[in-house]
């Protein structure tokens, strides 16, 4: 099975959101929640390029957005 693993290491969160996209194309979102870490199972979304927009909150409700690098799968 084929599949990329998104981290956020922020200084402070409180709560994560994972946007995935293929190609240029959002092709799954994932709603805020207490997790740093999401899993996104690729197969059959084809060879990407993938990569991962994630949106973190802080205490203040401030929300920060981080970008991955591009990802392709071998």
């Amino acid at each position: 099975m084929s599949q990329l693993t998104a981290t956020v290491r922020p200084p402070a969160g409180r709560a994560f959101a994972f946007h995935l996209y293929a190609a240029g194309e959002p092709i799954e979102k994932v709603h805020y929640g207490r997790s740093p870490l999401r899993v996104f199972h690729v197969a059959g979304r084809g060879t990407g390029p993938f990569y991962v927009r994630a949106f973190v909150k802080d205490d203040q409700g401030e929300r920060i957005a981080m970008v991955s690098e591009r990802l392709r799968l071998r």
